[in-house]
């Protein structure tokens, strides 16, 4: 084998890998993404998100030892709110409003985890998720 082969094929071997570490470990990636769903939903106690769900994020961070999910997204107040409605978790706080007029719906936690928390945007079309366990 010629020695620009060998680099060639060591640099597509890398790529790979990395491609697959992004496909695997990212928050954004589609098996932690929808991981990452259900295990947050599971945590804060929520239903699945409303069908009319944009502008989603989810962010994963931790060790082997922890993970915590911080995932947002937008929709119709009234899908919003059935769906805080709907949701053990949100149903059965009572939000703390603050200064903003956003609310924080601090819910006890399910599945083990440590902590779960809601906020609703003041303008009531956002949601911010964060639920983490340890």
């Amino acid at each position: 084998m010629r020695r620009p082969t060998v680099i060639r094929i060591a640099i597509a071997i890398l790529l790979l890998i990395g491609v697959v570490g992004w496909f695997v470990l990212s928050g954004n990636s589609p098996l932690t993404r929808a991981s990452a769903i259900r295990a947050t939903c599971e945590w804060a106690r929520l239903v699945p998100f409303p069908s009319t769900t944009k502008n989603l994020t989810v962010e994963v961070t931790g060790t082997m030892f922890t993970r915590e999910f911080q995932i947002t997204f937008s929709s119709s107040e009234e899908d919003i709110t059935k769906w805080l409605q709907e949701s053990p978790g949100t149903r059965e706080s009572t939000p703390e409003i603050q200064e903003d007029g956003s609310m924080i719906f601090s819910i006890k936690p399910g599945g083990g985890a440590q902590f779960a928390e809601v906020t609703l945007s003041k303008d009531k079309r956002s949601i911010y998720i964060r639920a983490y366990w340890s």
